[in-house]
């Protein structure tokens, strides 16, 4: 209080002594002019007392310049005019001044308070406790009794509230809301004050609230995108974890084969073998070489699925022929772990499908329910329609699933949790693949567990379609009858064990068979052997087979050679460049010596153009 004075006093000195230093240039014409704005600083610096002080000091000092000068007395009319119009004047100013310095002094306040509420949110780590922050502020700023900070649900639709300053009852007066929005203008909430008496917000209560809002809607993306990078971390994690998984598995299945197949060759080589243990031995290294290429295959079908690049033939099929083909792919497991098989087909009943592709899918979910079903379990398998859709259920006793287990049950490198650990091994890629299939085909695939042992049961629904004449299975130039000739065949693979086995294998059946490891032996032989077909591997050293099938294409006496493509790429586009290369097939290693058999044999009907 005396500092404020002191001020007032401080600038009556300046004023007056101002004034009179003046005076005799002035002779009395401006005797309140230095008091206007010393009563103006006064009062927006130190408050209305001290503004009136300097009013009445400049009264004084003008009465004392007045006729008689020298006394307080005023006597001329005009005198006492001026001597009245200053002091309204002063009290008008000291008005405007105590306005303009509340004004002042909010402006500071709410500056204040913001900084404060930045440097508070800053060490603030959750979004409760920010938003508690931001309402405790606004309430402050707004002379408010209570407030609240609602939450938008996108979900329901609803607003949850957040935090809340004072209890809101029924039937009290709401007064003023702002709405919460991101950036791009999405509402994320709603922030409100209440008051005892219903008025009308101010323009810089309104701005206040704005700036409160946006604080808030910044405290809740920054919430959002932490959540959403835990989240994808969490994931990333979690994928790294299912790859490196994946890979060990990998290693382990593929190893699998590799032990039982170099004992066969070592019983196959041996020669105290004899005849039937050779040809038993024979029979293991076909079936776990069939093993290692189904394995791949998946592994192939996953990859076009996830590009988009499988294509499928549909067409009207019986249900009970997909399924007696997948129960006879999947036998094999179920038979070794002594299960019960129960099938119940209606018959009659078809579907518009990929016969191959569906009956995968059920071999796959049969192969499942065996691997995950104790010795001697149940198996179940049934199909039946419903309306438009059919719906196939496979069902079985065994381990189950945890209900945290089958929200990730069908994603890739995915495998069931603890309880699983003696169950058979997998890639974790076989019900990826099946889903995939089945949405391909427009349906849809669940699975429904009771808990840990308590069995699973897959359920699968596809729309019917249009009923159509049931088209005959298999390509066409499978089914075409082929002569059966002896040819002459060129063999073109830089592995020469796969190149000279190949070679054995096509001499067995009777044809003349030429050897080439590199690209250009395989044209010097072509120029010398002049064959009828041609294996070429694409990724051959000096030429690769591609430019091996052009430049045999690009001879006259290249036109009508059967050239097909030998190779470990598989992918759509690799077909598409065997296709531009001149190729008239491309197959994929491990290739059936059956199928190769078959292919280079002429069809009856001449060669057919390129696939």
């Amino acid at each position: 209080m005396p500092a404020r004075y002191a001020f007032a006093l401080a600038l009556i000195a300046i004023a007056a002594s101002t004034h009179w230093l003046i005076f005799p240039f002035t002779e009395s014409r401006i005797p309140f002019l230095l008091f206007v704005p010393a009563t103006i600083l006064a009062t927006a610096a130190a408050g209305r007392g001290p503004g009136l002080l300097v009013v009445i000091a400049g009264v004084v000092n003008g009465s004392l310049q007045f006729t008689p000068s020298g006394s307080l007395r005023v006597v001329n009319t005009s005198d006492r005019v001026a001597l009245l119009a200053f002091v309204l004047t002063g009290l008008f100013l000291i008005f405007i001044g105590y306005r303009l310095r509340t004004i002042a002094r909010r402006e500071y306040e709410d500056l204040h308070e913001l900084h404060e509420l930045s440097a508070a949110l800053a060490s603030a780590a959750d979004l409760k406790d920010q938003l508690a922050l931001v309402l405790q502020t606004l309430v402050r700023v707004h002379r408010a009794d209570r407030g609240v900070v609602s939450l938008y649900d996108a979900a329901s639709n609803t607003m949850q509230i957040a935090a809340s300053i004072g209890a809101v009852g029924e039937g009290e007066r709401f007064e003023f809301s702002t709405p919460v929005s991101s950036r791009n203008g999405a509402l994320l909430g709603a922030i409100a004050v209440y008051f005892p008496a219903a008025r009308r917000p101010t323009p810089r209560e309104i701005s206040l609230a704005d700036i409160c809002a946006r604080k808030a809607a910044v405290a809740i993306e920054r919430a959002a995108a932490e959540d959403t990078a835990r989240l994808q971390e969490h994931a990333l994690r979690e994928a790294d974890r299912r790859k490196d998984e994946f890979l060990a598995i990998l290693a382990h299945e593929l190893r699998n084969p590799l032990a039982p197949i170099r004992q066969a060759g070592m019983v196959a080589a041996s020669e105290r073998a004899n005849d039937s243990q050779k040809r038993w031995a024979y029979t293991v290294i076909e079936r776990q070489v069939q093993q290692m290429s189904l394995l791949l295959d998946d592994l192939l079908d996953v990859s076009r699925i996830t590009r988009g690049a499988l294509s499928l033939r549909k067409q009207q099929v019986d249900v009970q022929a997909v399924v007696s083909a997948a129960v006879e792919t999947a036998r094999p497991h179920i038979d070794s772990h002594h299960h019960q098989l129960v099938v119940d087909v209606p018959a009659a009943l078809q579907v518009h499908c990929d016969p191959l592709r569906l009956s995968q899918v059920f071999a796959n979910l049969l192969t499942n329910a065996a691997k995950y079903t104790p010795p001697g379990g149940t198996i179940r398998l049934v199909a039946e329609q419903q309306e438009r859709t059919l719906v196939v259920r496979v069902e079985d006793n065994g381990m189950g699933l945890r209900p945290e287990d089958l929200p990730r049950i069908f994603q890739m490198f995915s495998r069931a949790g603890p309880g699983h650990e003696h169950a058979e091994g997998g890639l974790g890629i076989g019900l990826a693949l099946t889903r995939g299939l089945v949405e391909m085909h427009s349906g849809s695939i669940e699975a429904q567990s009771a808990g840990s042992g308590k069995g699973s049961v897959f359920t699968v629904r596809l729309p019917i379609g249009d009923v159509v004449p049931v088209a005959a299975a298999g390509r066409a130039d499978e089914r075409e009858p082929r002569l059966s000739v002896a040819r002459r065949v060129l063999i073109a693979d830089d592995n020469r064990d796969a190149a000279e086995t190949l070679a054995v294998v096509l001499r067995l059946e009777g044809h003349d068979v030429v050897v080439a490891h590199d690209g250009r032996a395989a044209l010097a032989l072509f120029e010398h052997h002049r064959p009828d077909v041609a294996l070429l591997d694409v990724g051959m050293p000096e030429l690769d087979g591609y430019e091996v099938a052009r430049r045999i294409r690009a001879r006259a006496d290249g036109a009508h050679v059967l050239l097909i493509a030998v190779t470990g790429w598989g992918q759509e586009k690799d077909r598409q460049q065997s296709a531009a290369a001149g190729f008239d097939h491309h197959v994929t290693k491990p290739v059936a010596p059956e199928r190769l058999i078959r292919l280079i044999q002429p069809r009856r009907k001449g060669r057919v153009a390129a696939r």
